[in-house]
């Protein structure tokens, strides 16, 4: 992994993983969902969708902003810096956050830099 704009930090157990590596995994799912509705069209067997789901820890991809800071939060109460840096981006650009607040944005960096 180059640095962290070329990776995302997975929310649901803290690991990165390269955006090239998450794009492939999504598109082999999409893949295997498309080629599995064909497959239901021609023999009428009942819809089973693949969910996308962490590479690592195998939790489902979060589907709200609530659920995603539920996670994040969970990841800060053990201490790990890269939750308090997302957590720091996600209130300094107000997303999957009620509105934008810049201390605390500022507070939550400052700690995960304390924490390396």
């Amino acid at each position: 992994i180059g640095t962290l704009q070329d990776a995302m930090n997975m929310a649901c157990c803290g690991k990165v993983i390269c955006y090239g590596c998450f794009q492939e995994k999504r598109r082999v799912i999409h893949t295997a969902n498309f080629e599995r509705e064909e497959e239901e069209e021609r023999t009428g067997i009942e819809e089973i969708m693949m969910k996308e789901t962490c590479s690592f820890c195998r939790a489902p991809v979060s589907t709200s902003r609530e659920e995603m800071m539920l996670r994040i939060e969970k990841r800060m109460k053990v201490n790990d810096p890269l939750a308090y840096y997302q957590a720091g981006g996600c209130y300094q650009d107000g997303r999957h956050v009620p509105q934008a607040d810049v201390l605390k944005a500022l507070e939550l960096n400052h700690r995960a830099a304390e924490l390396g």
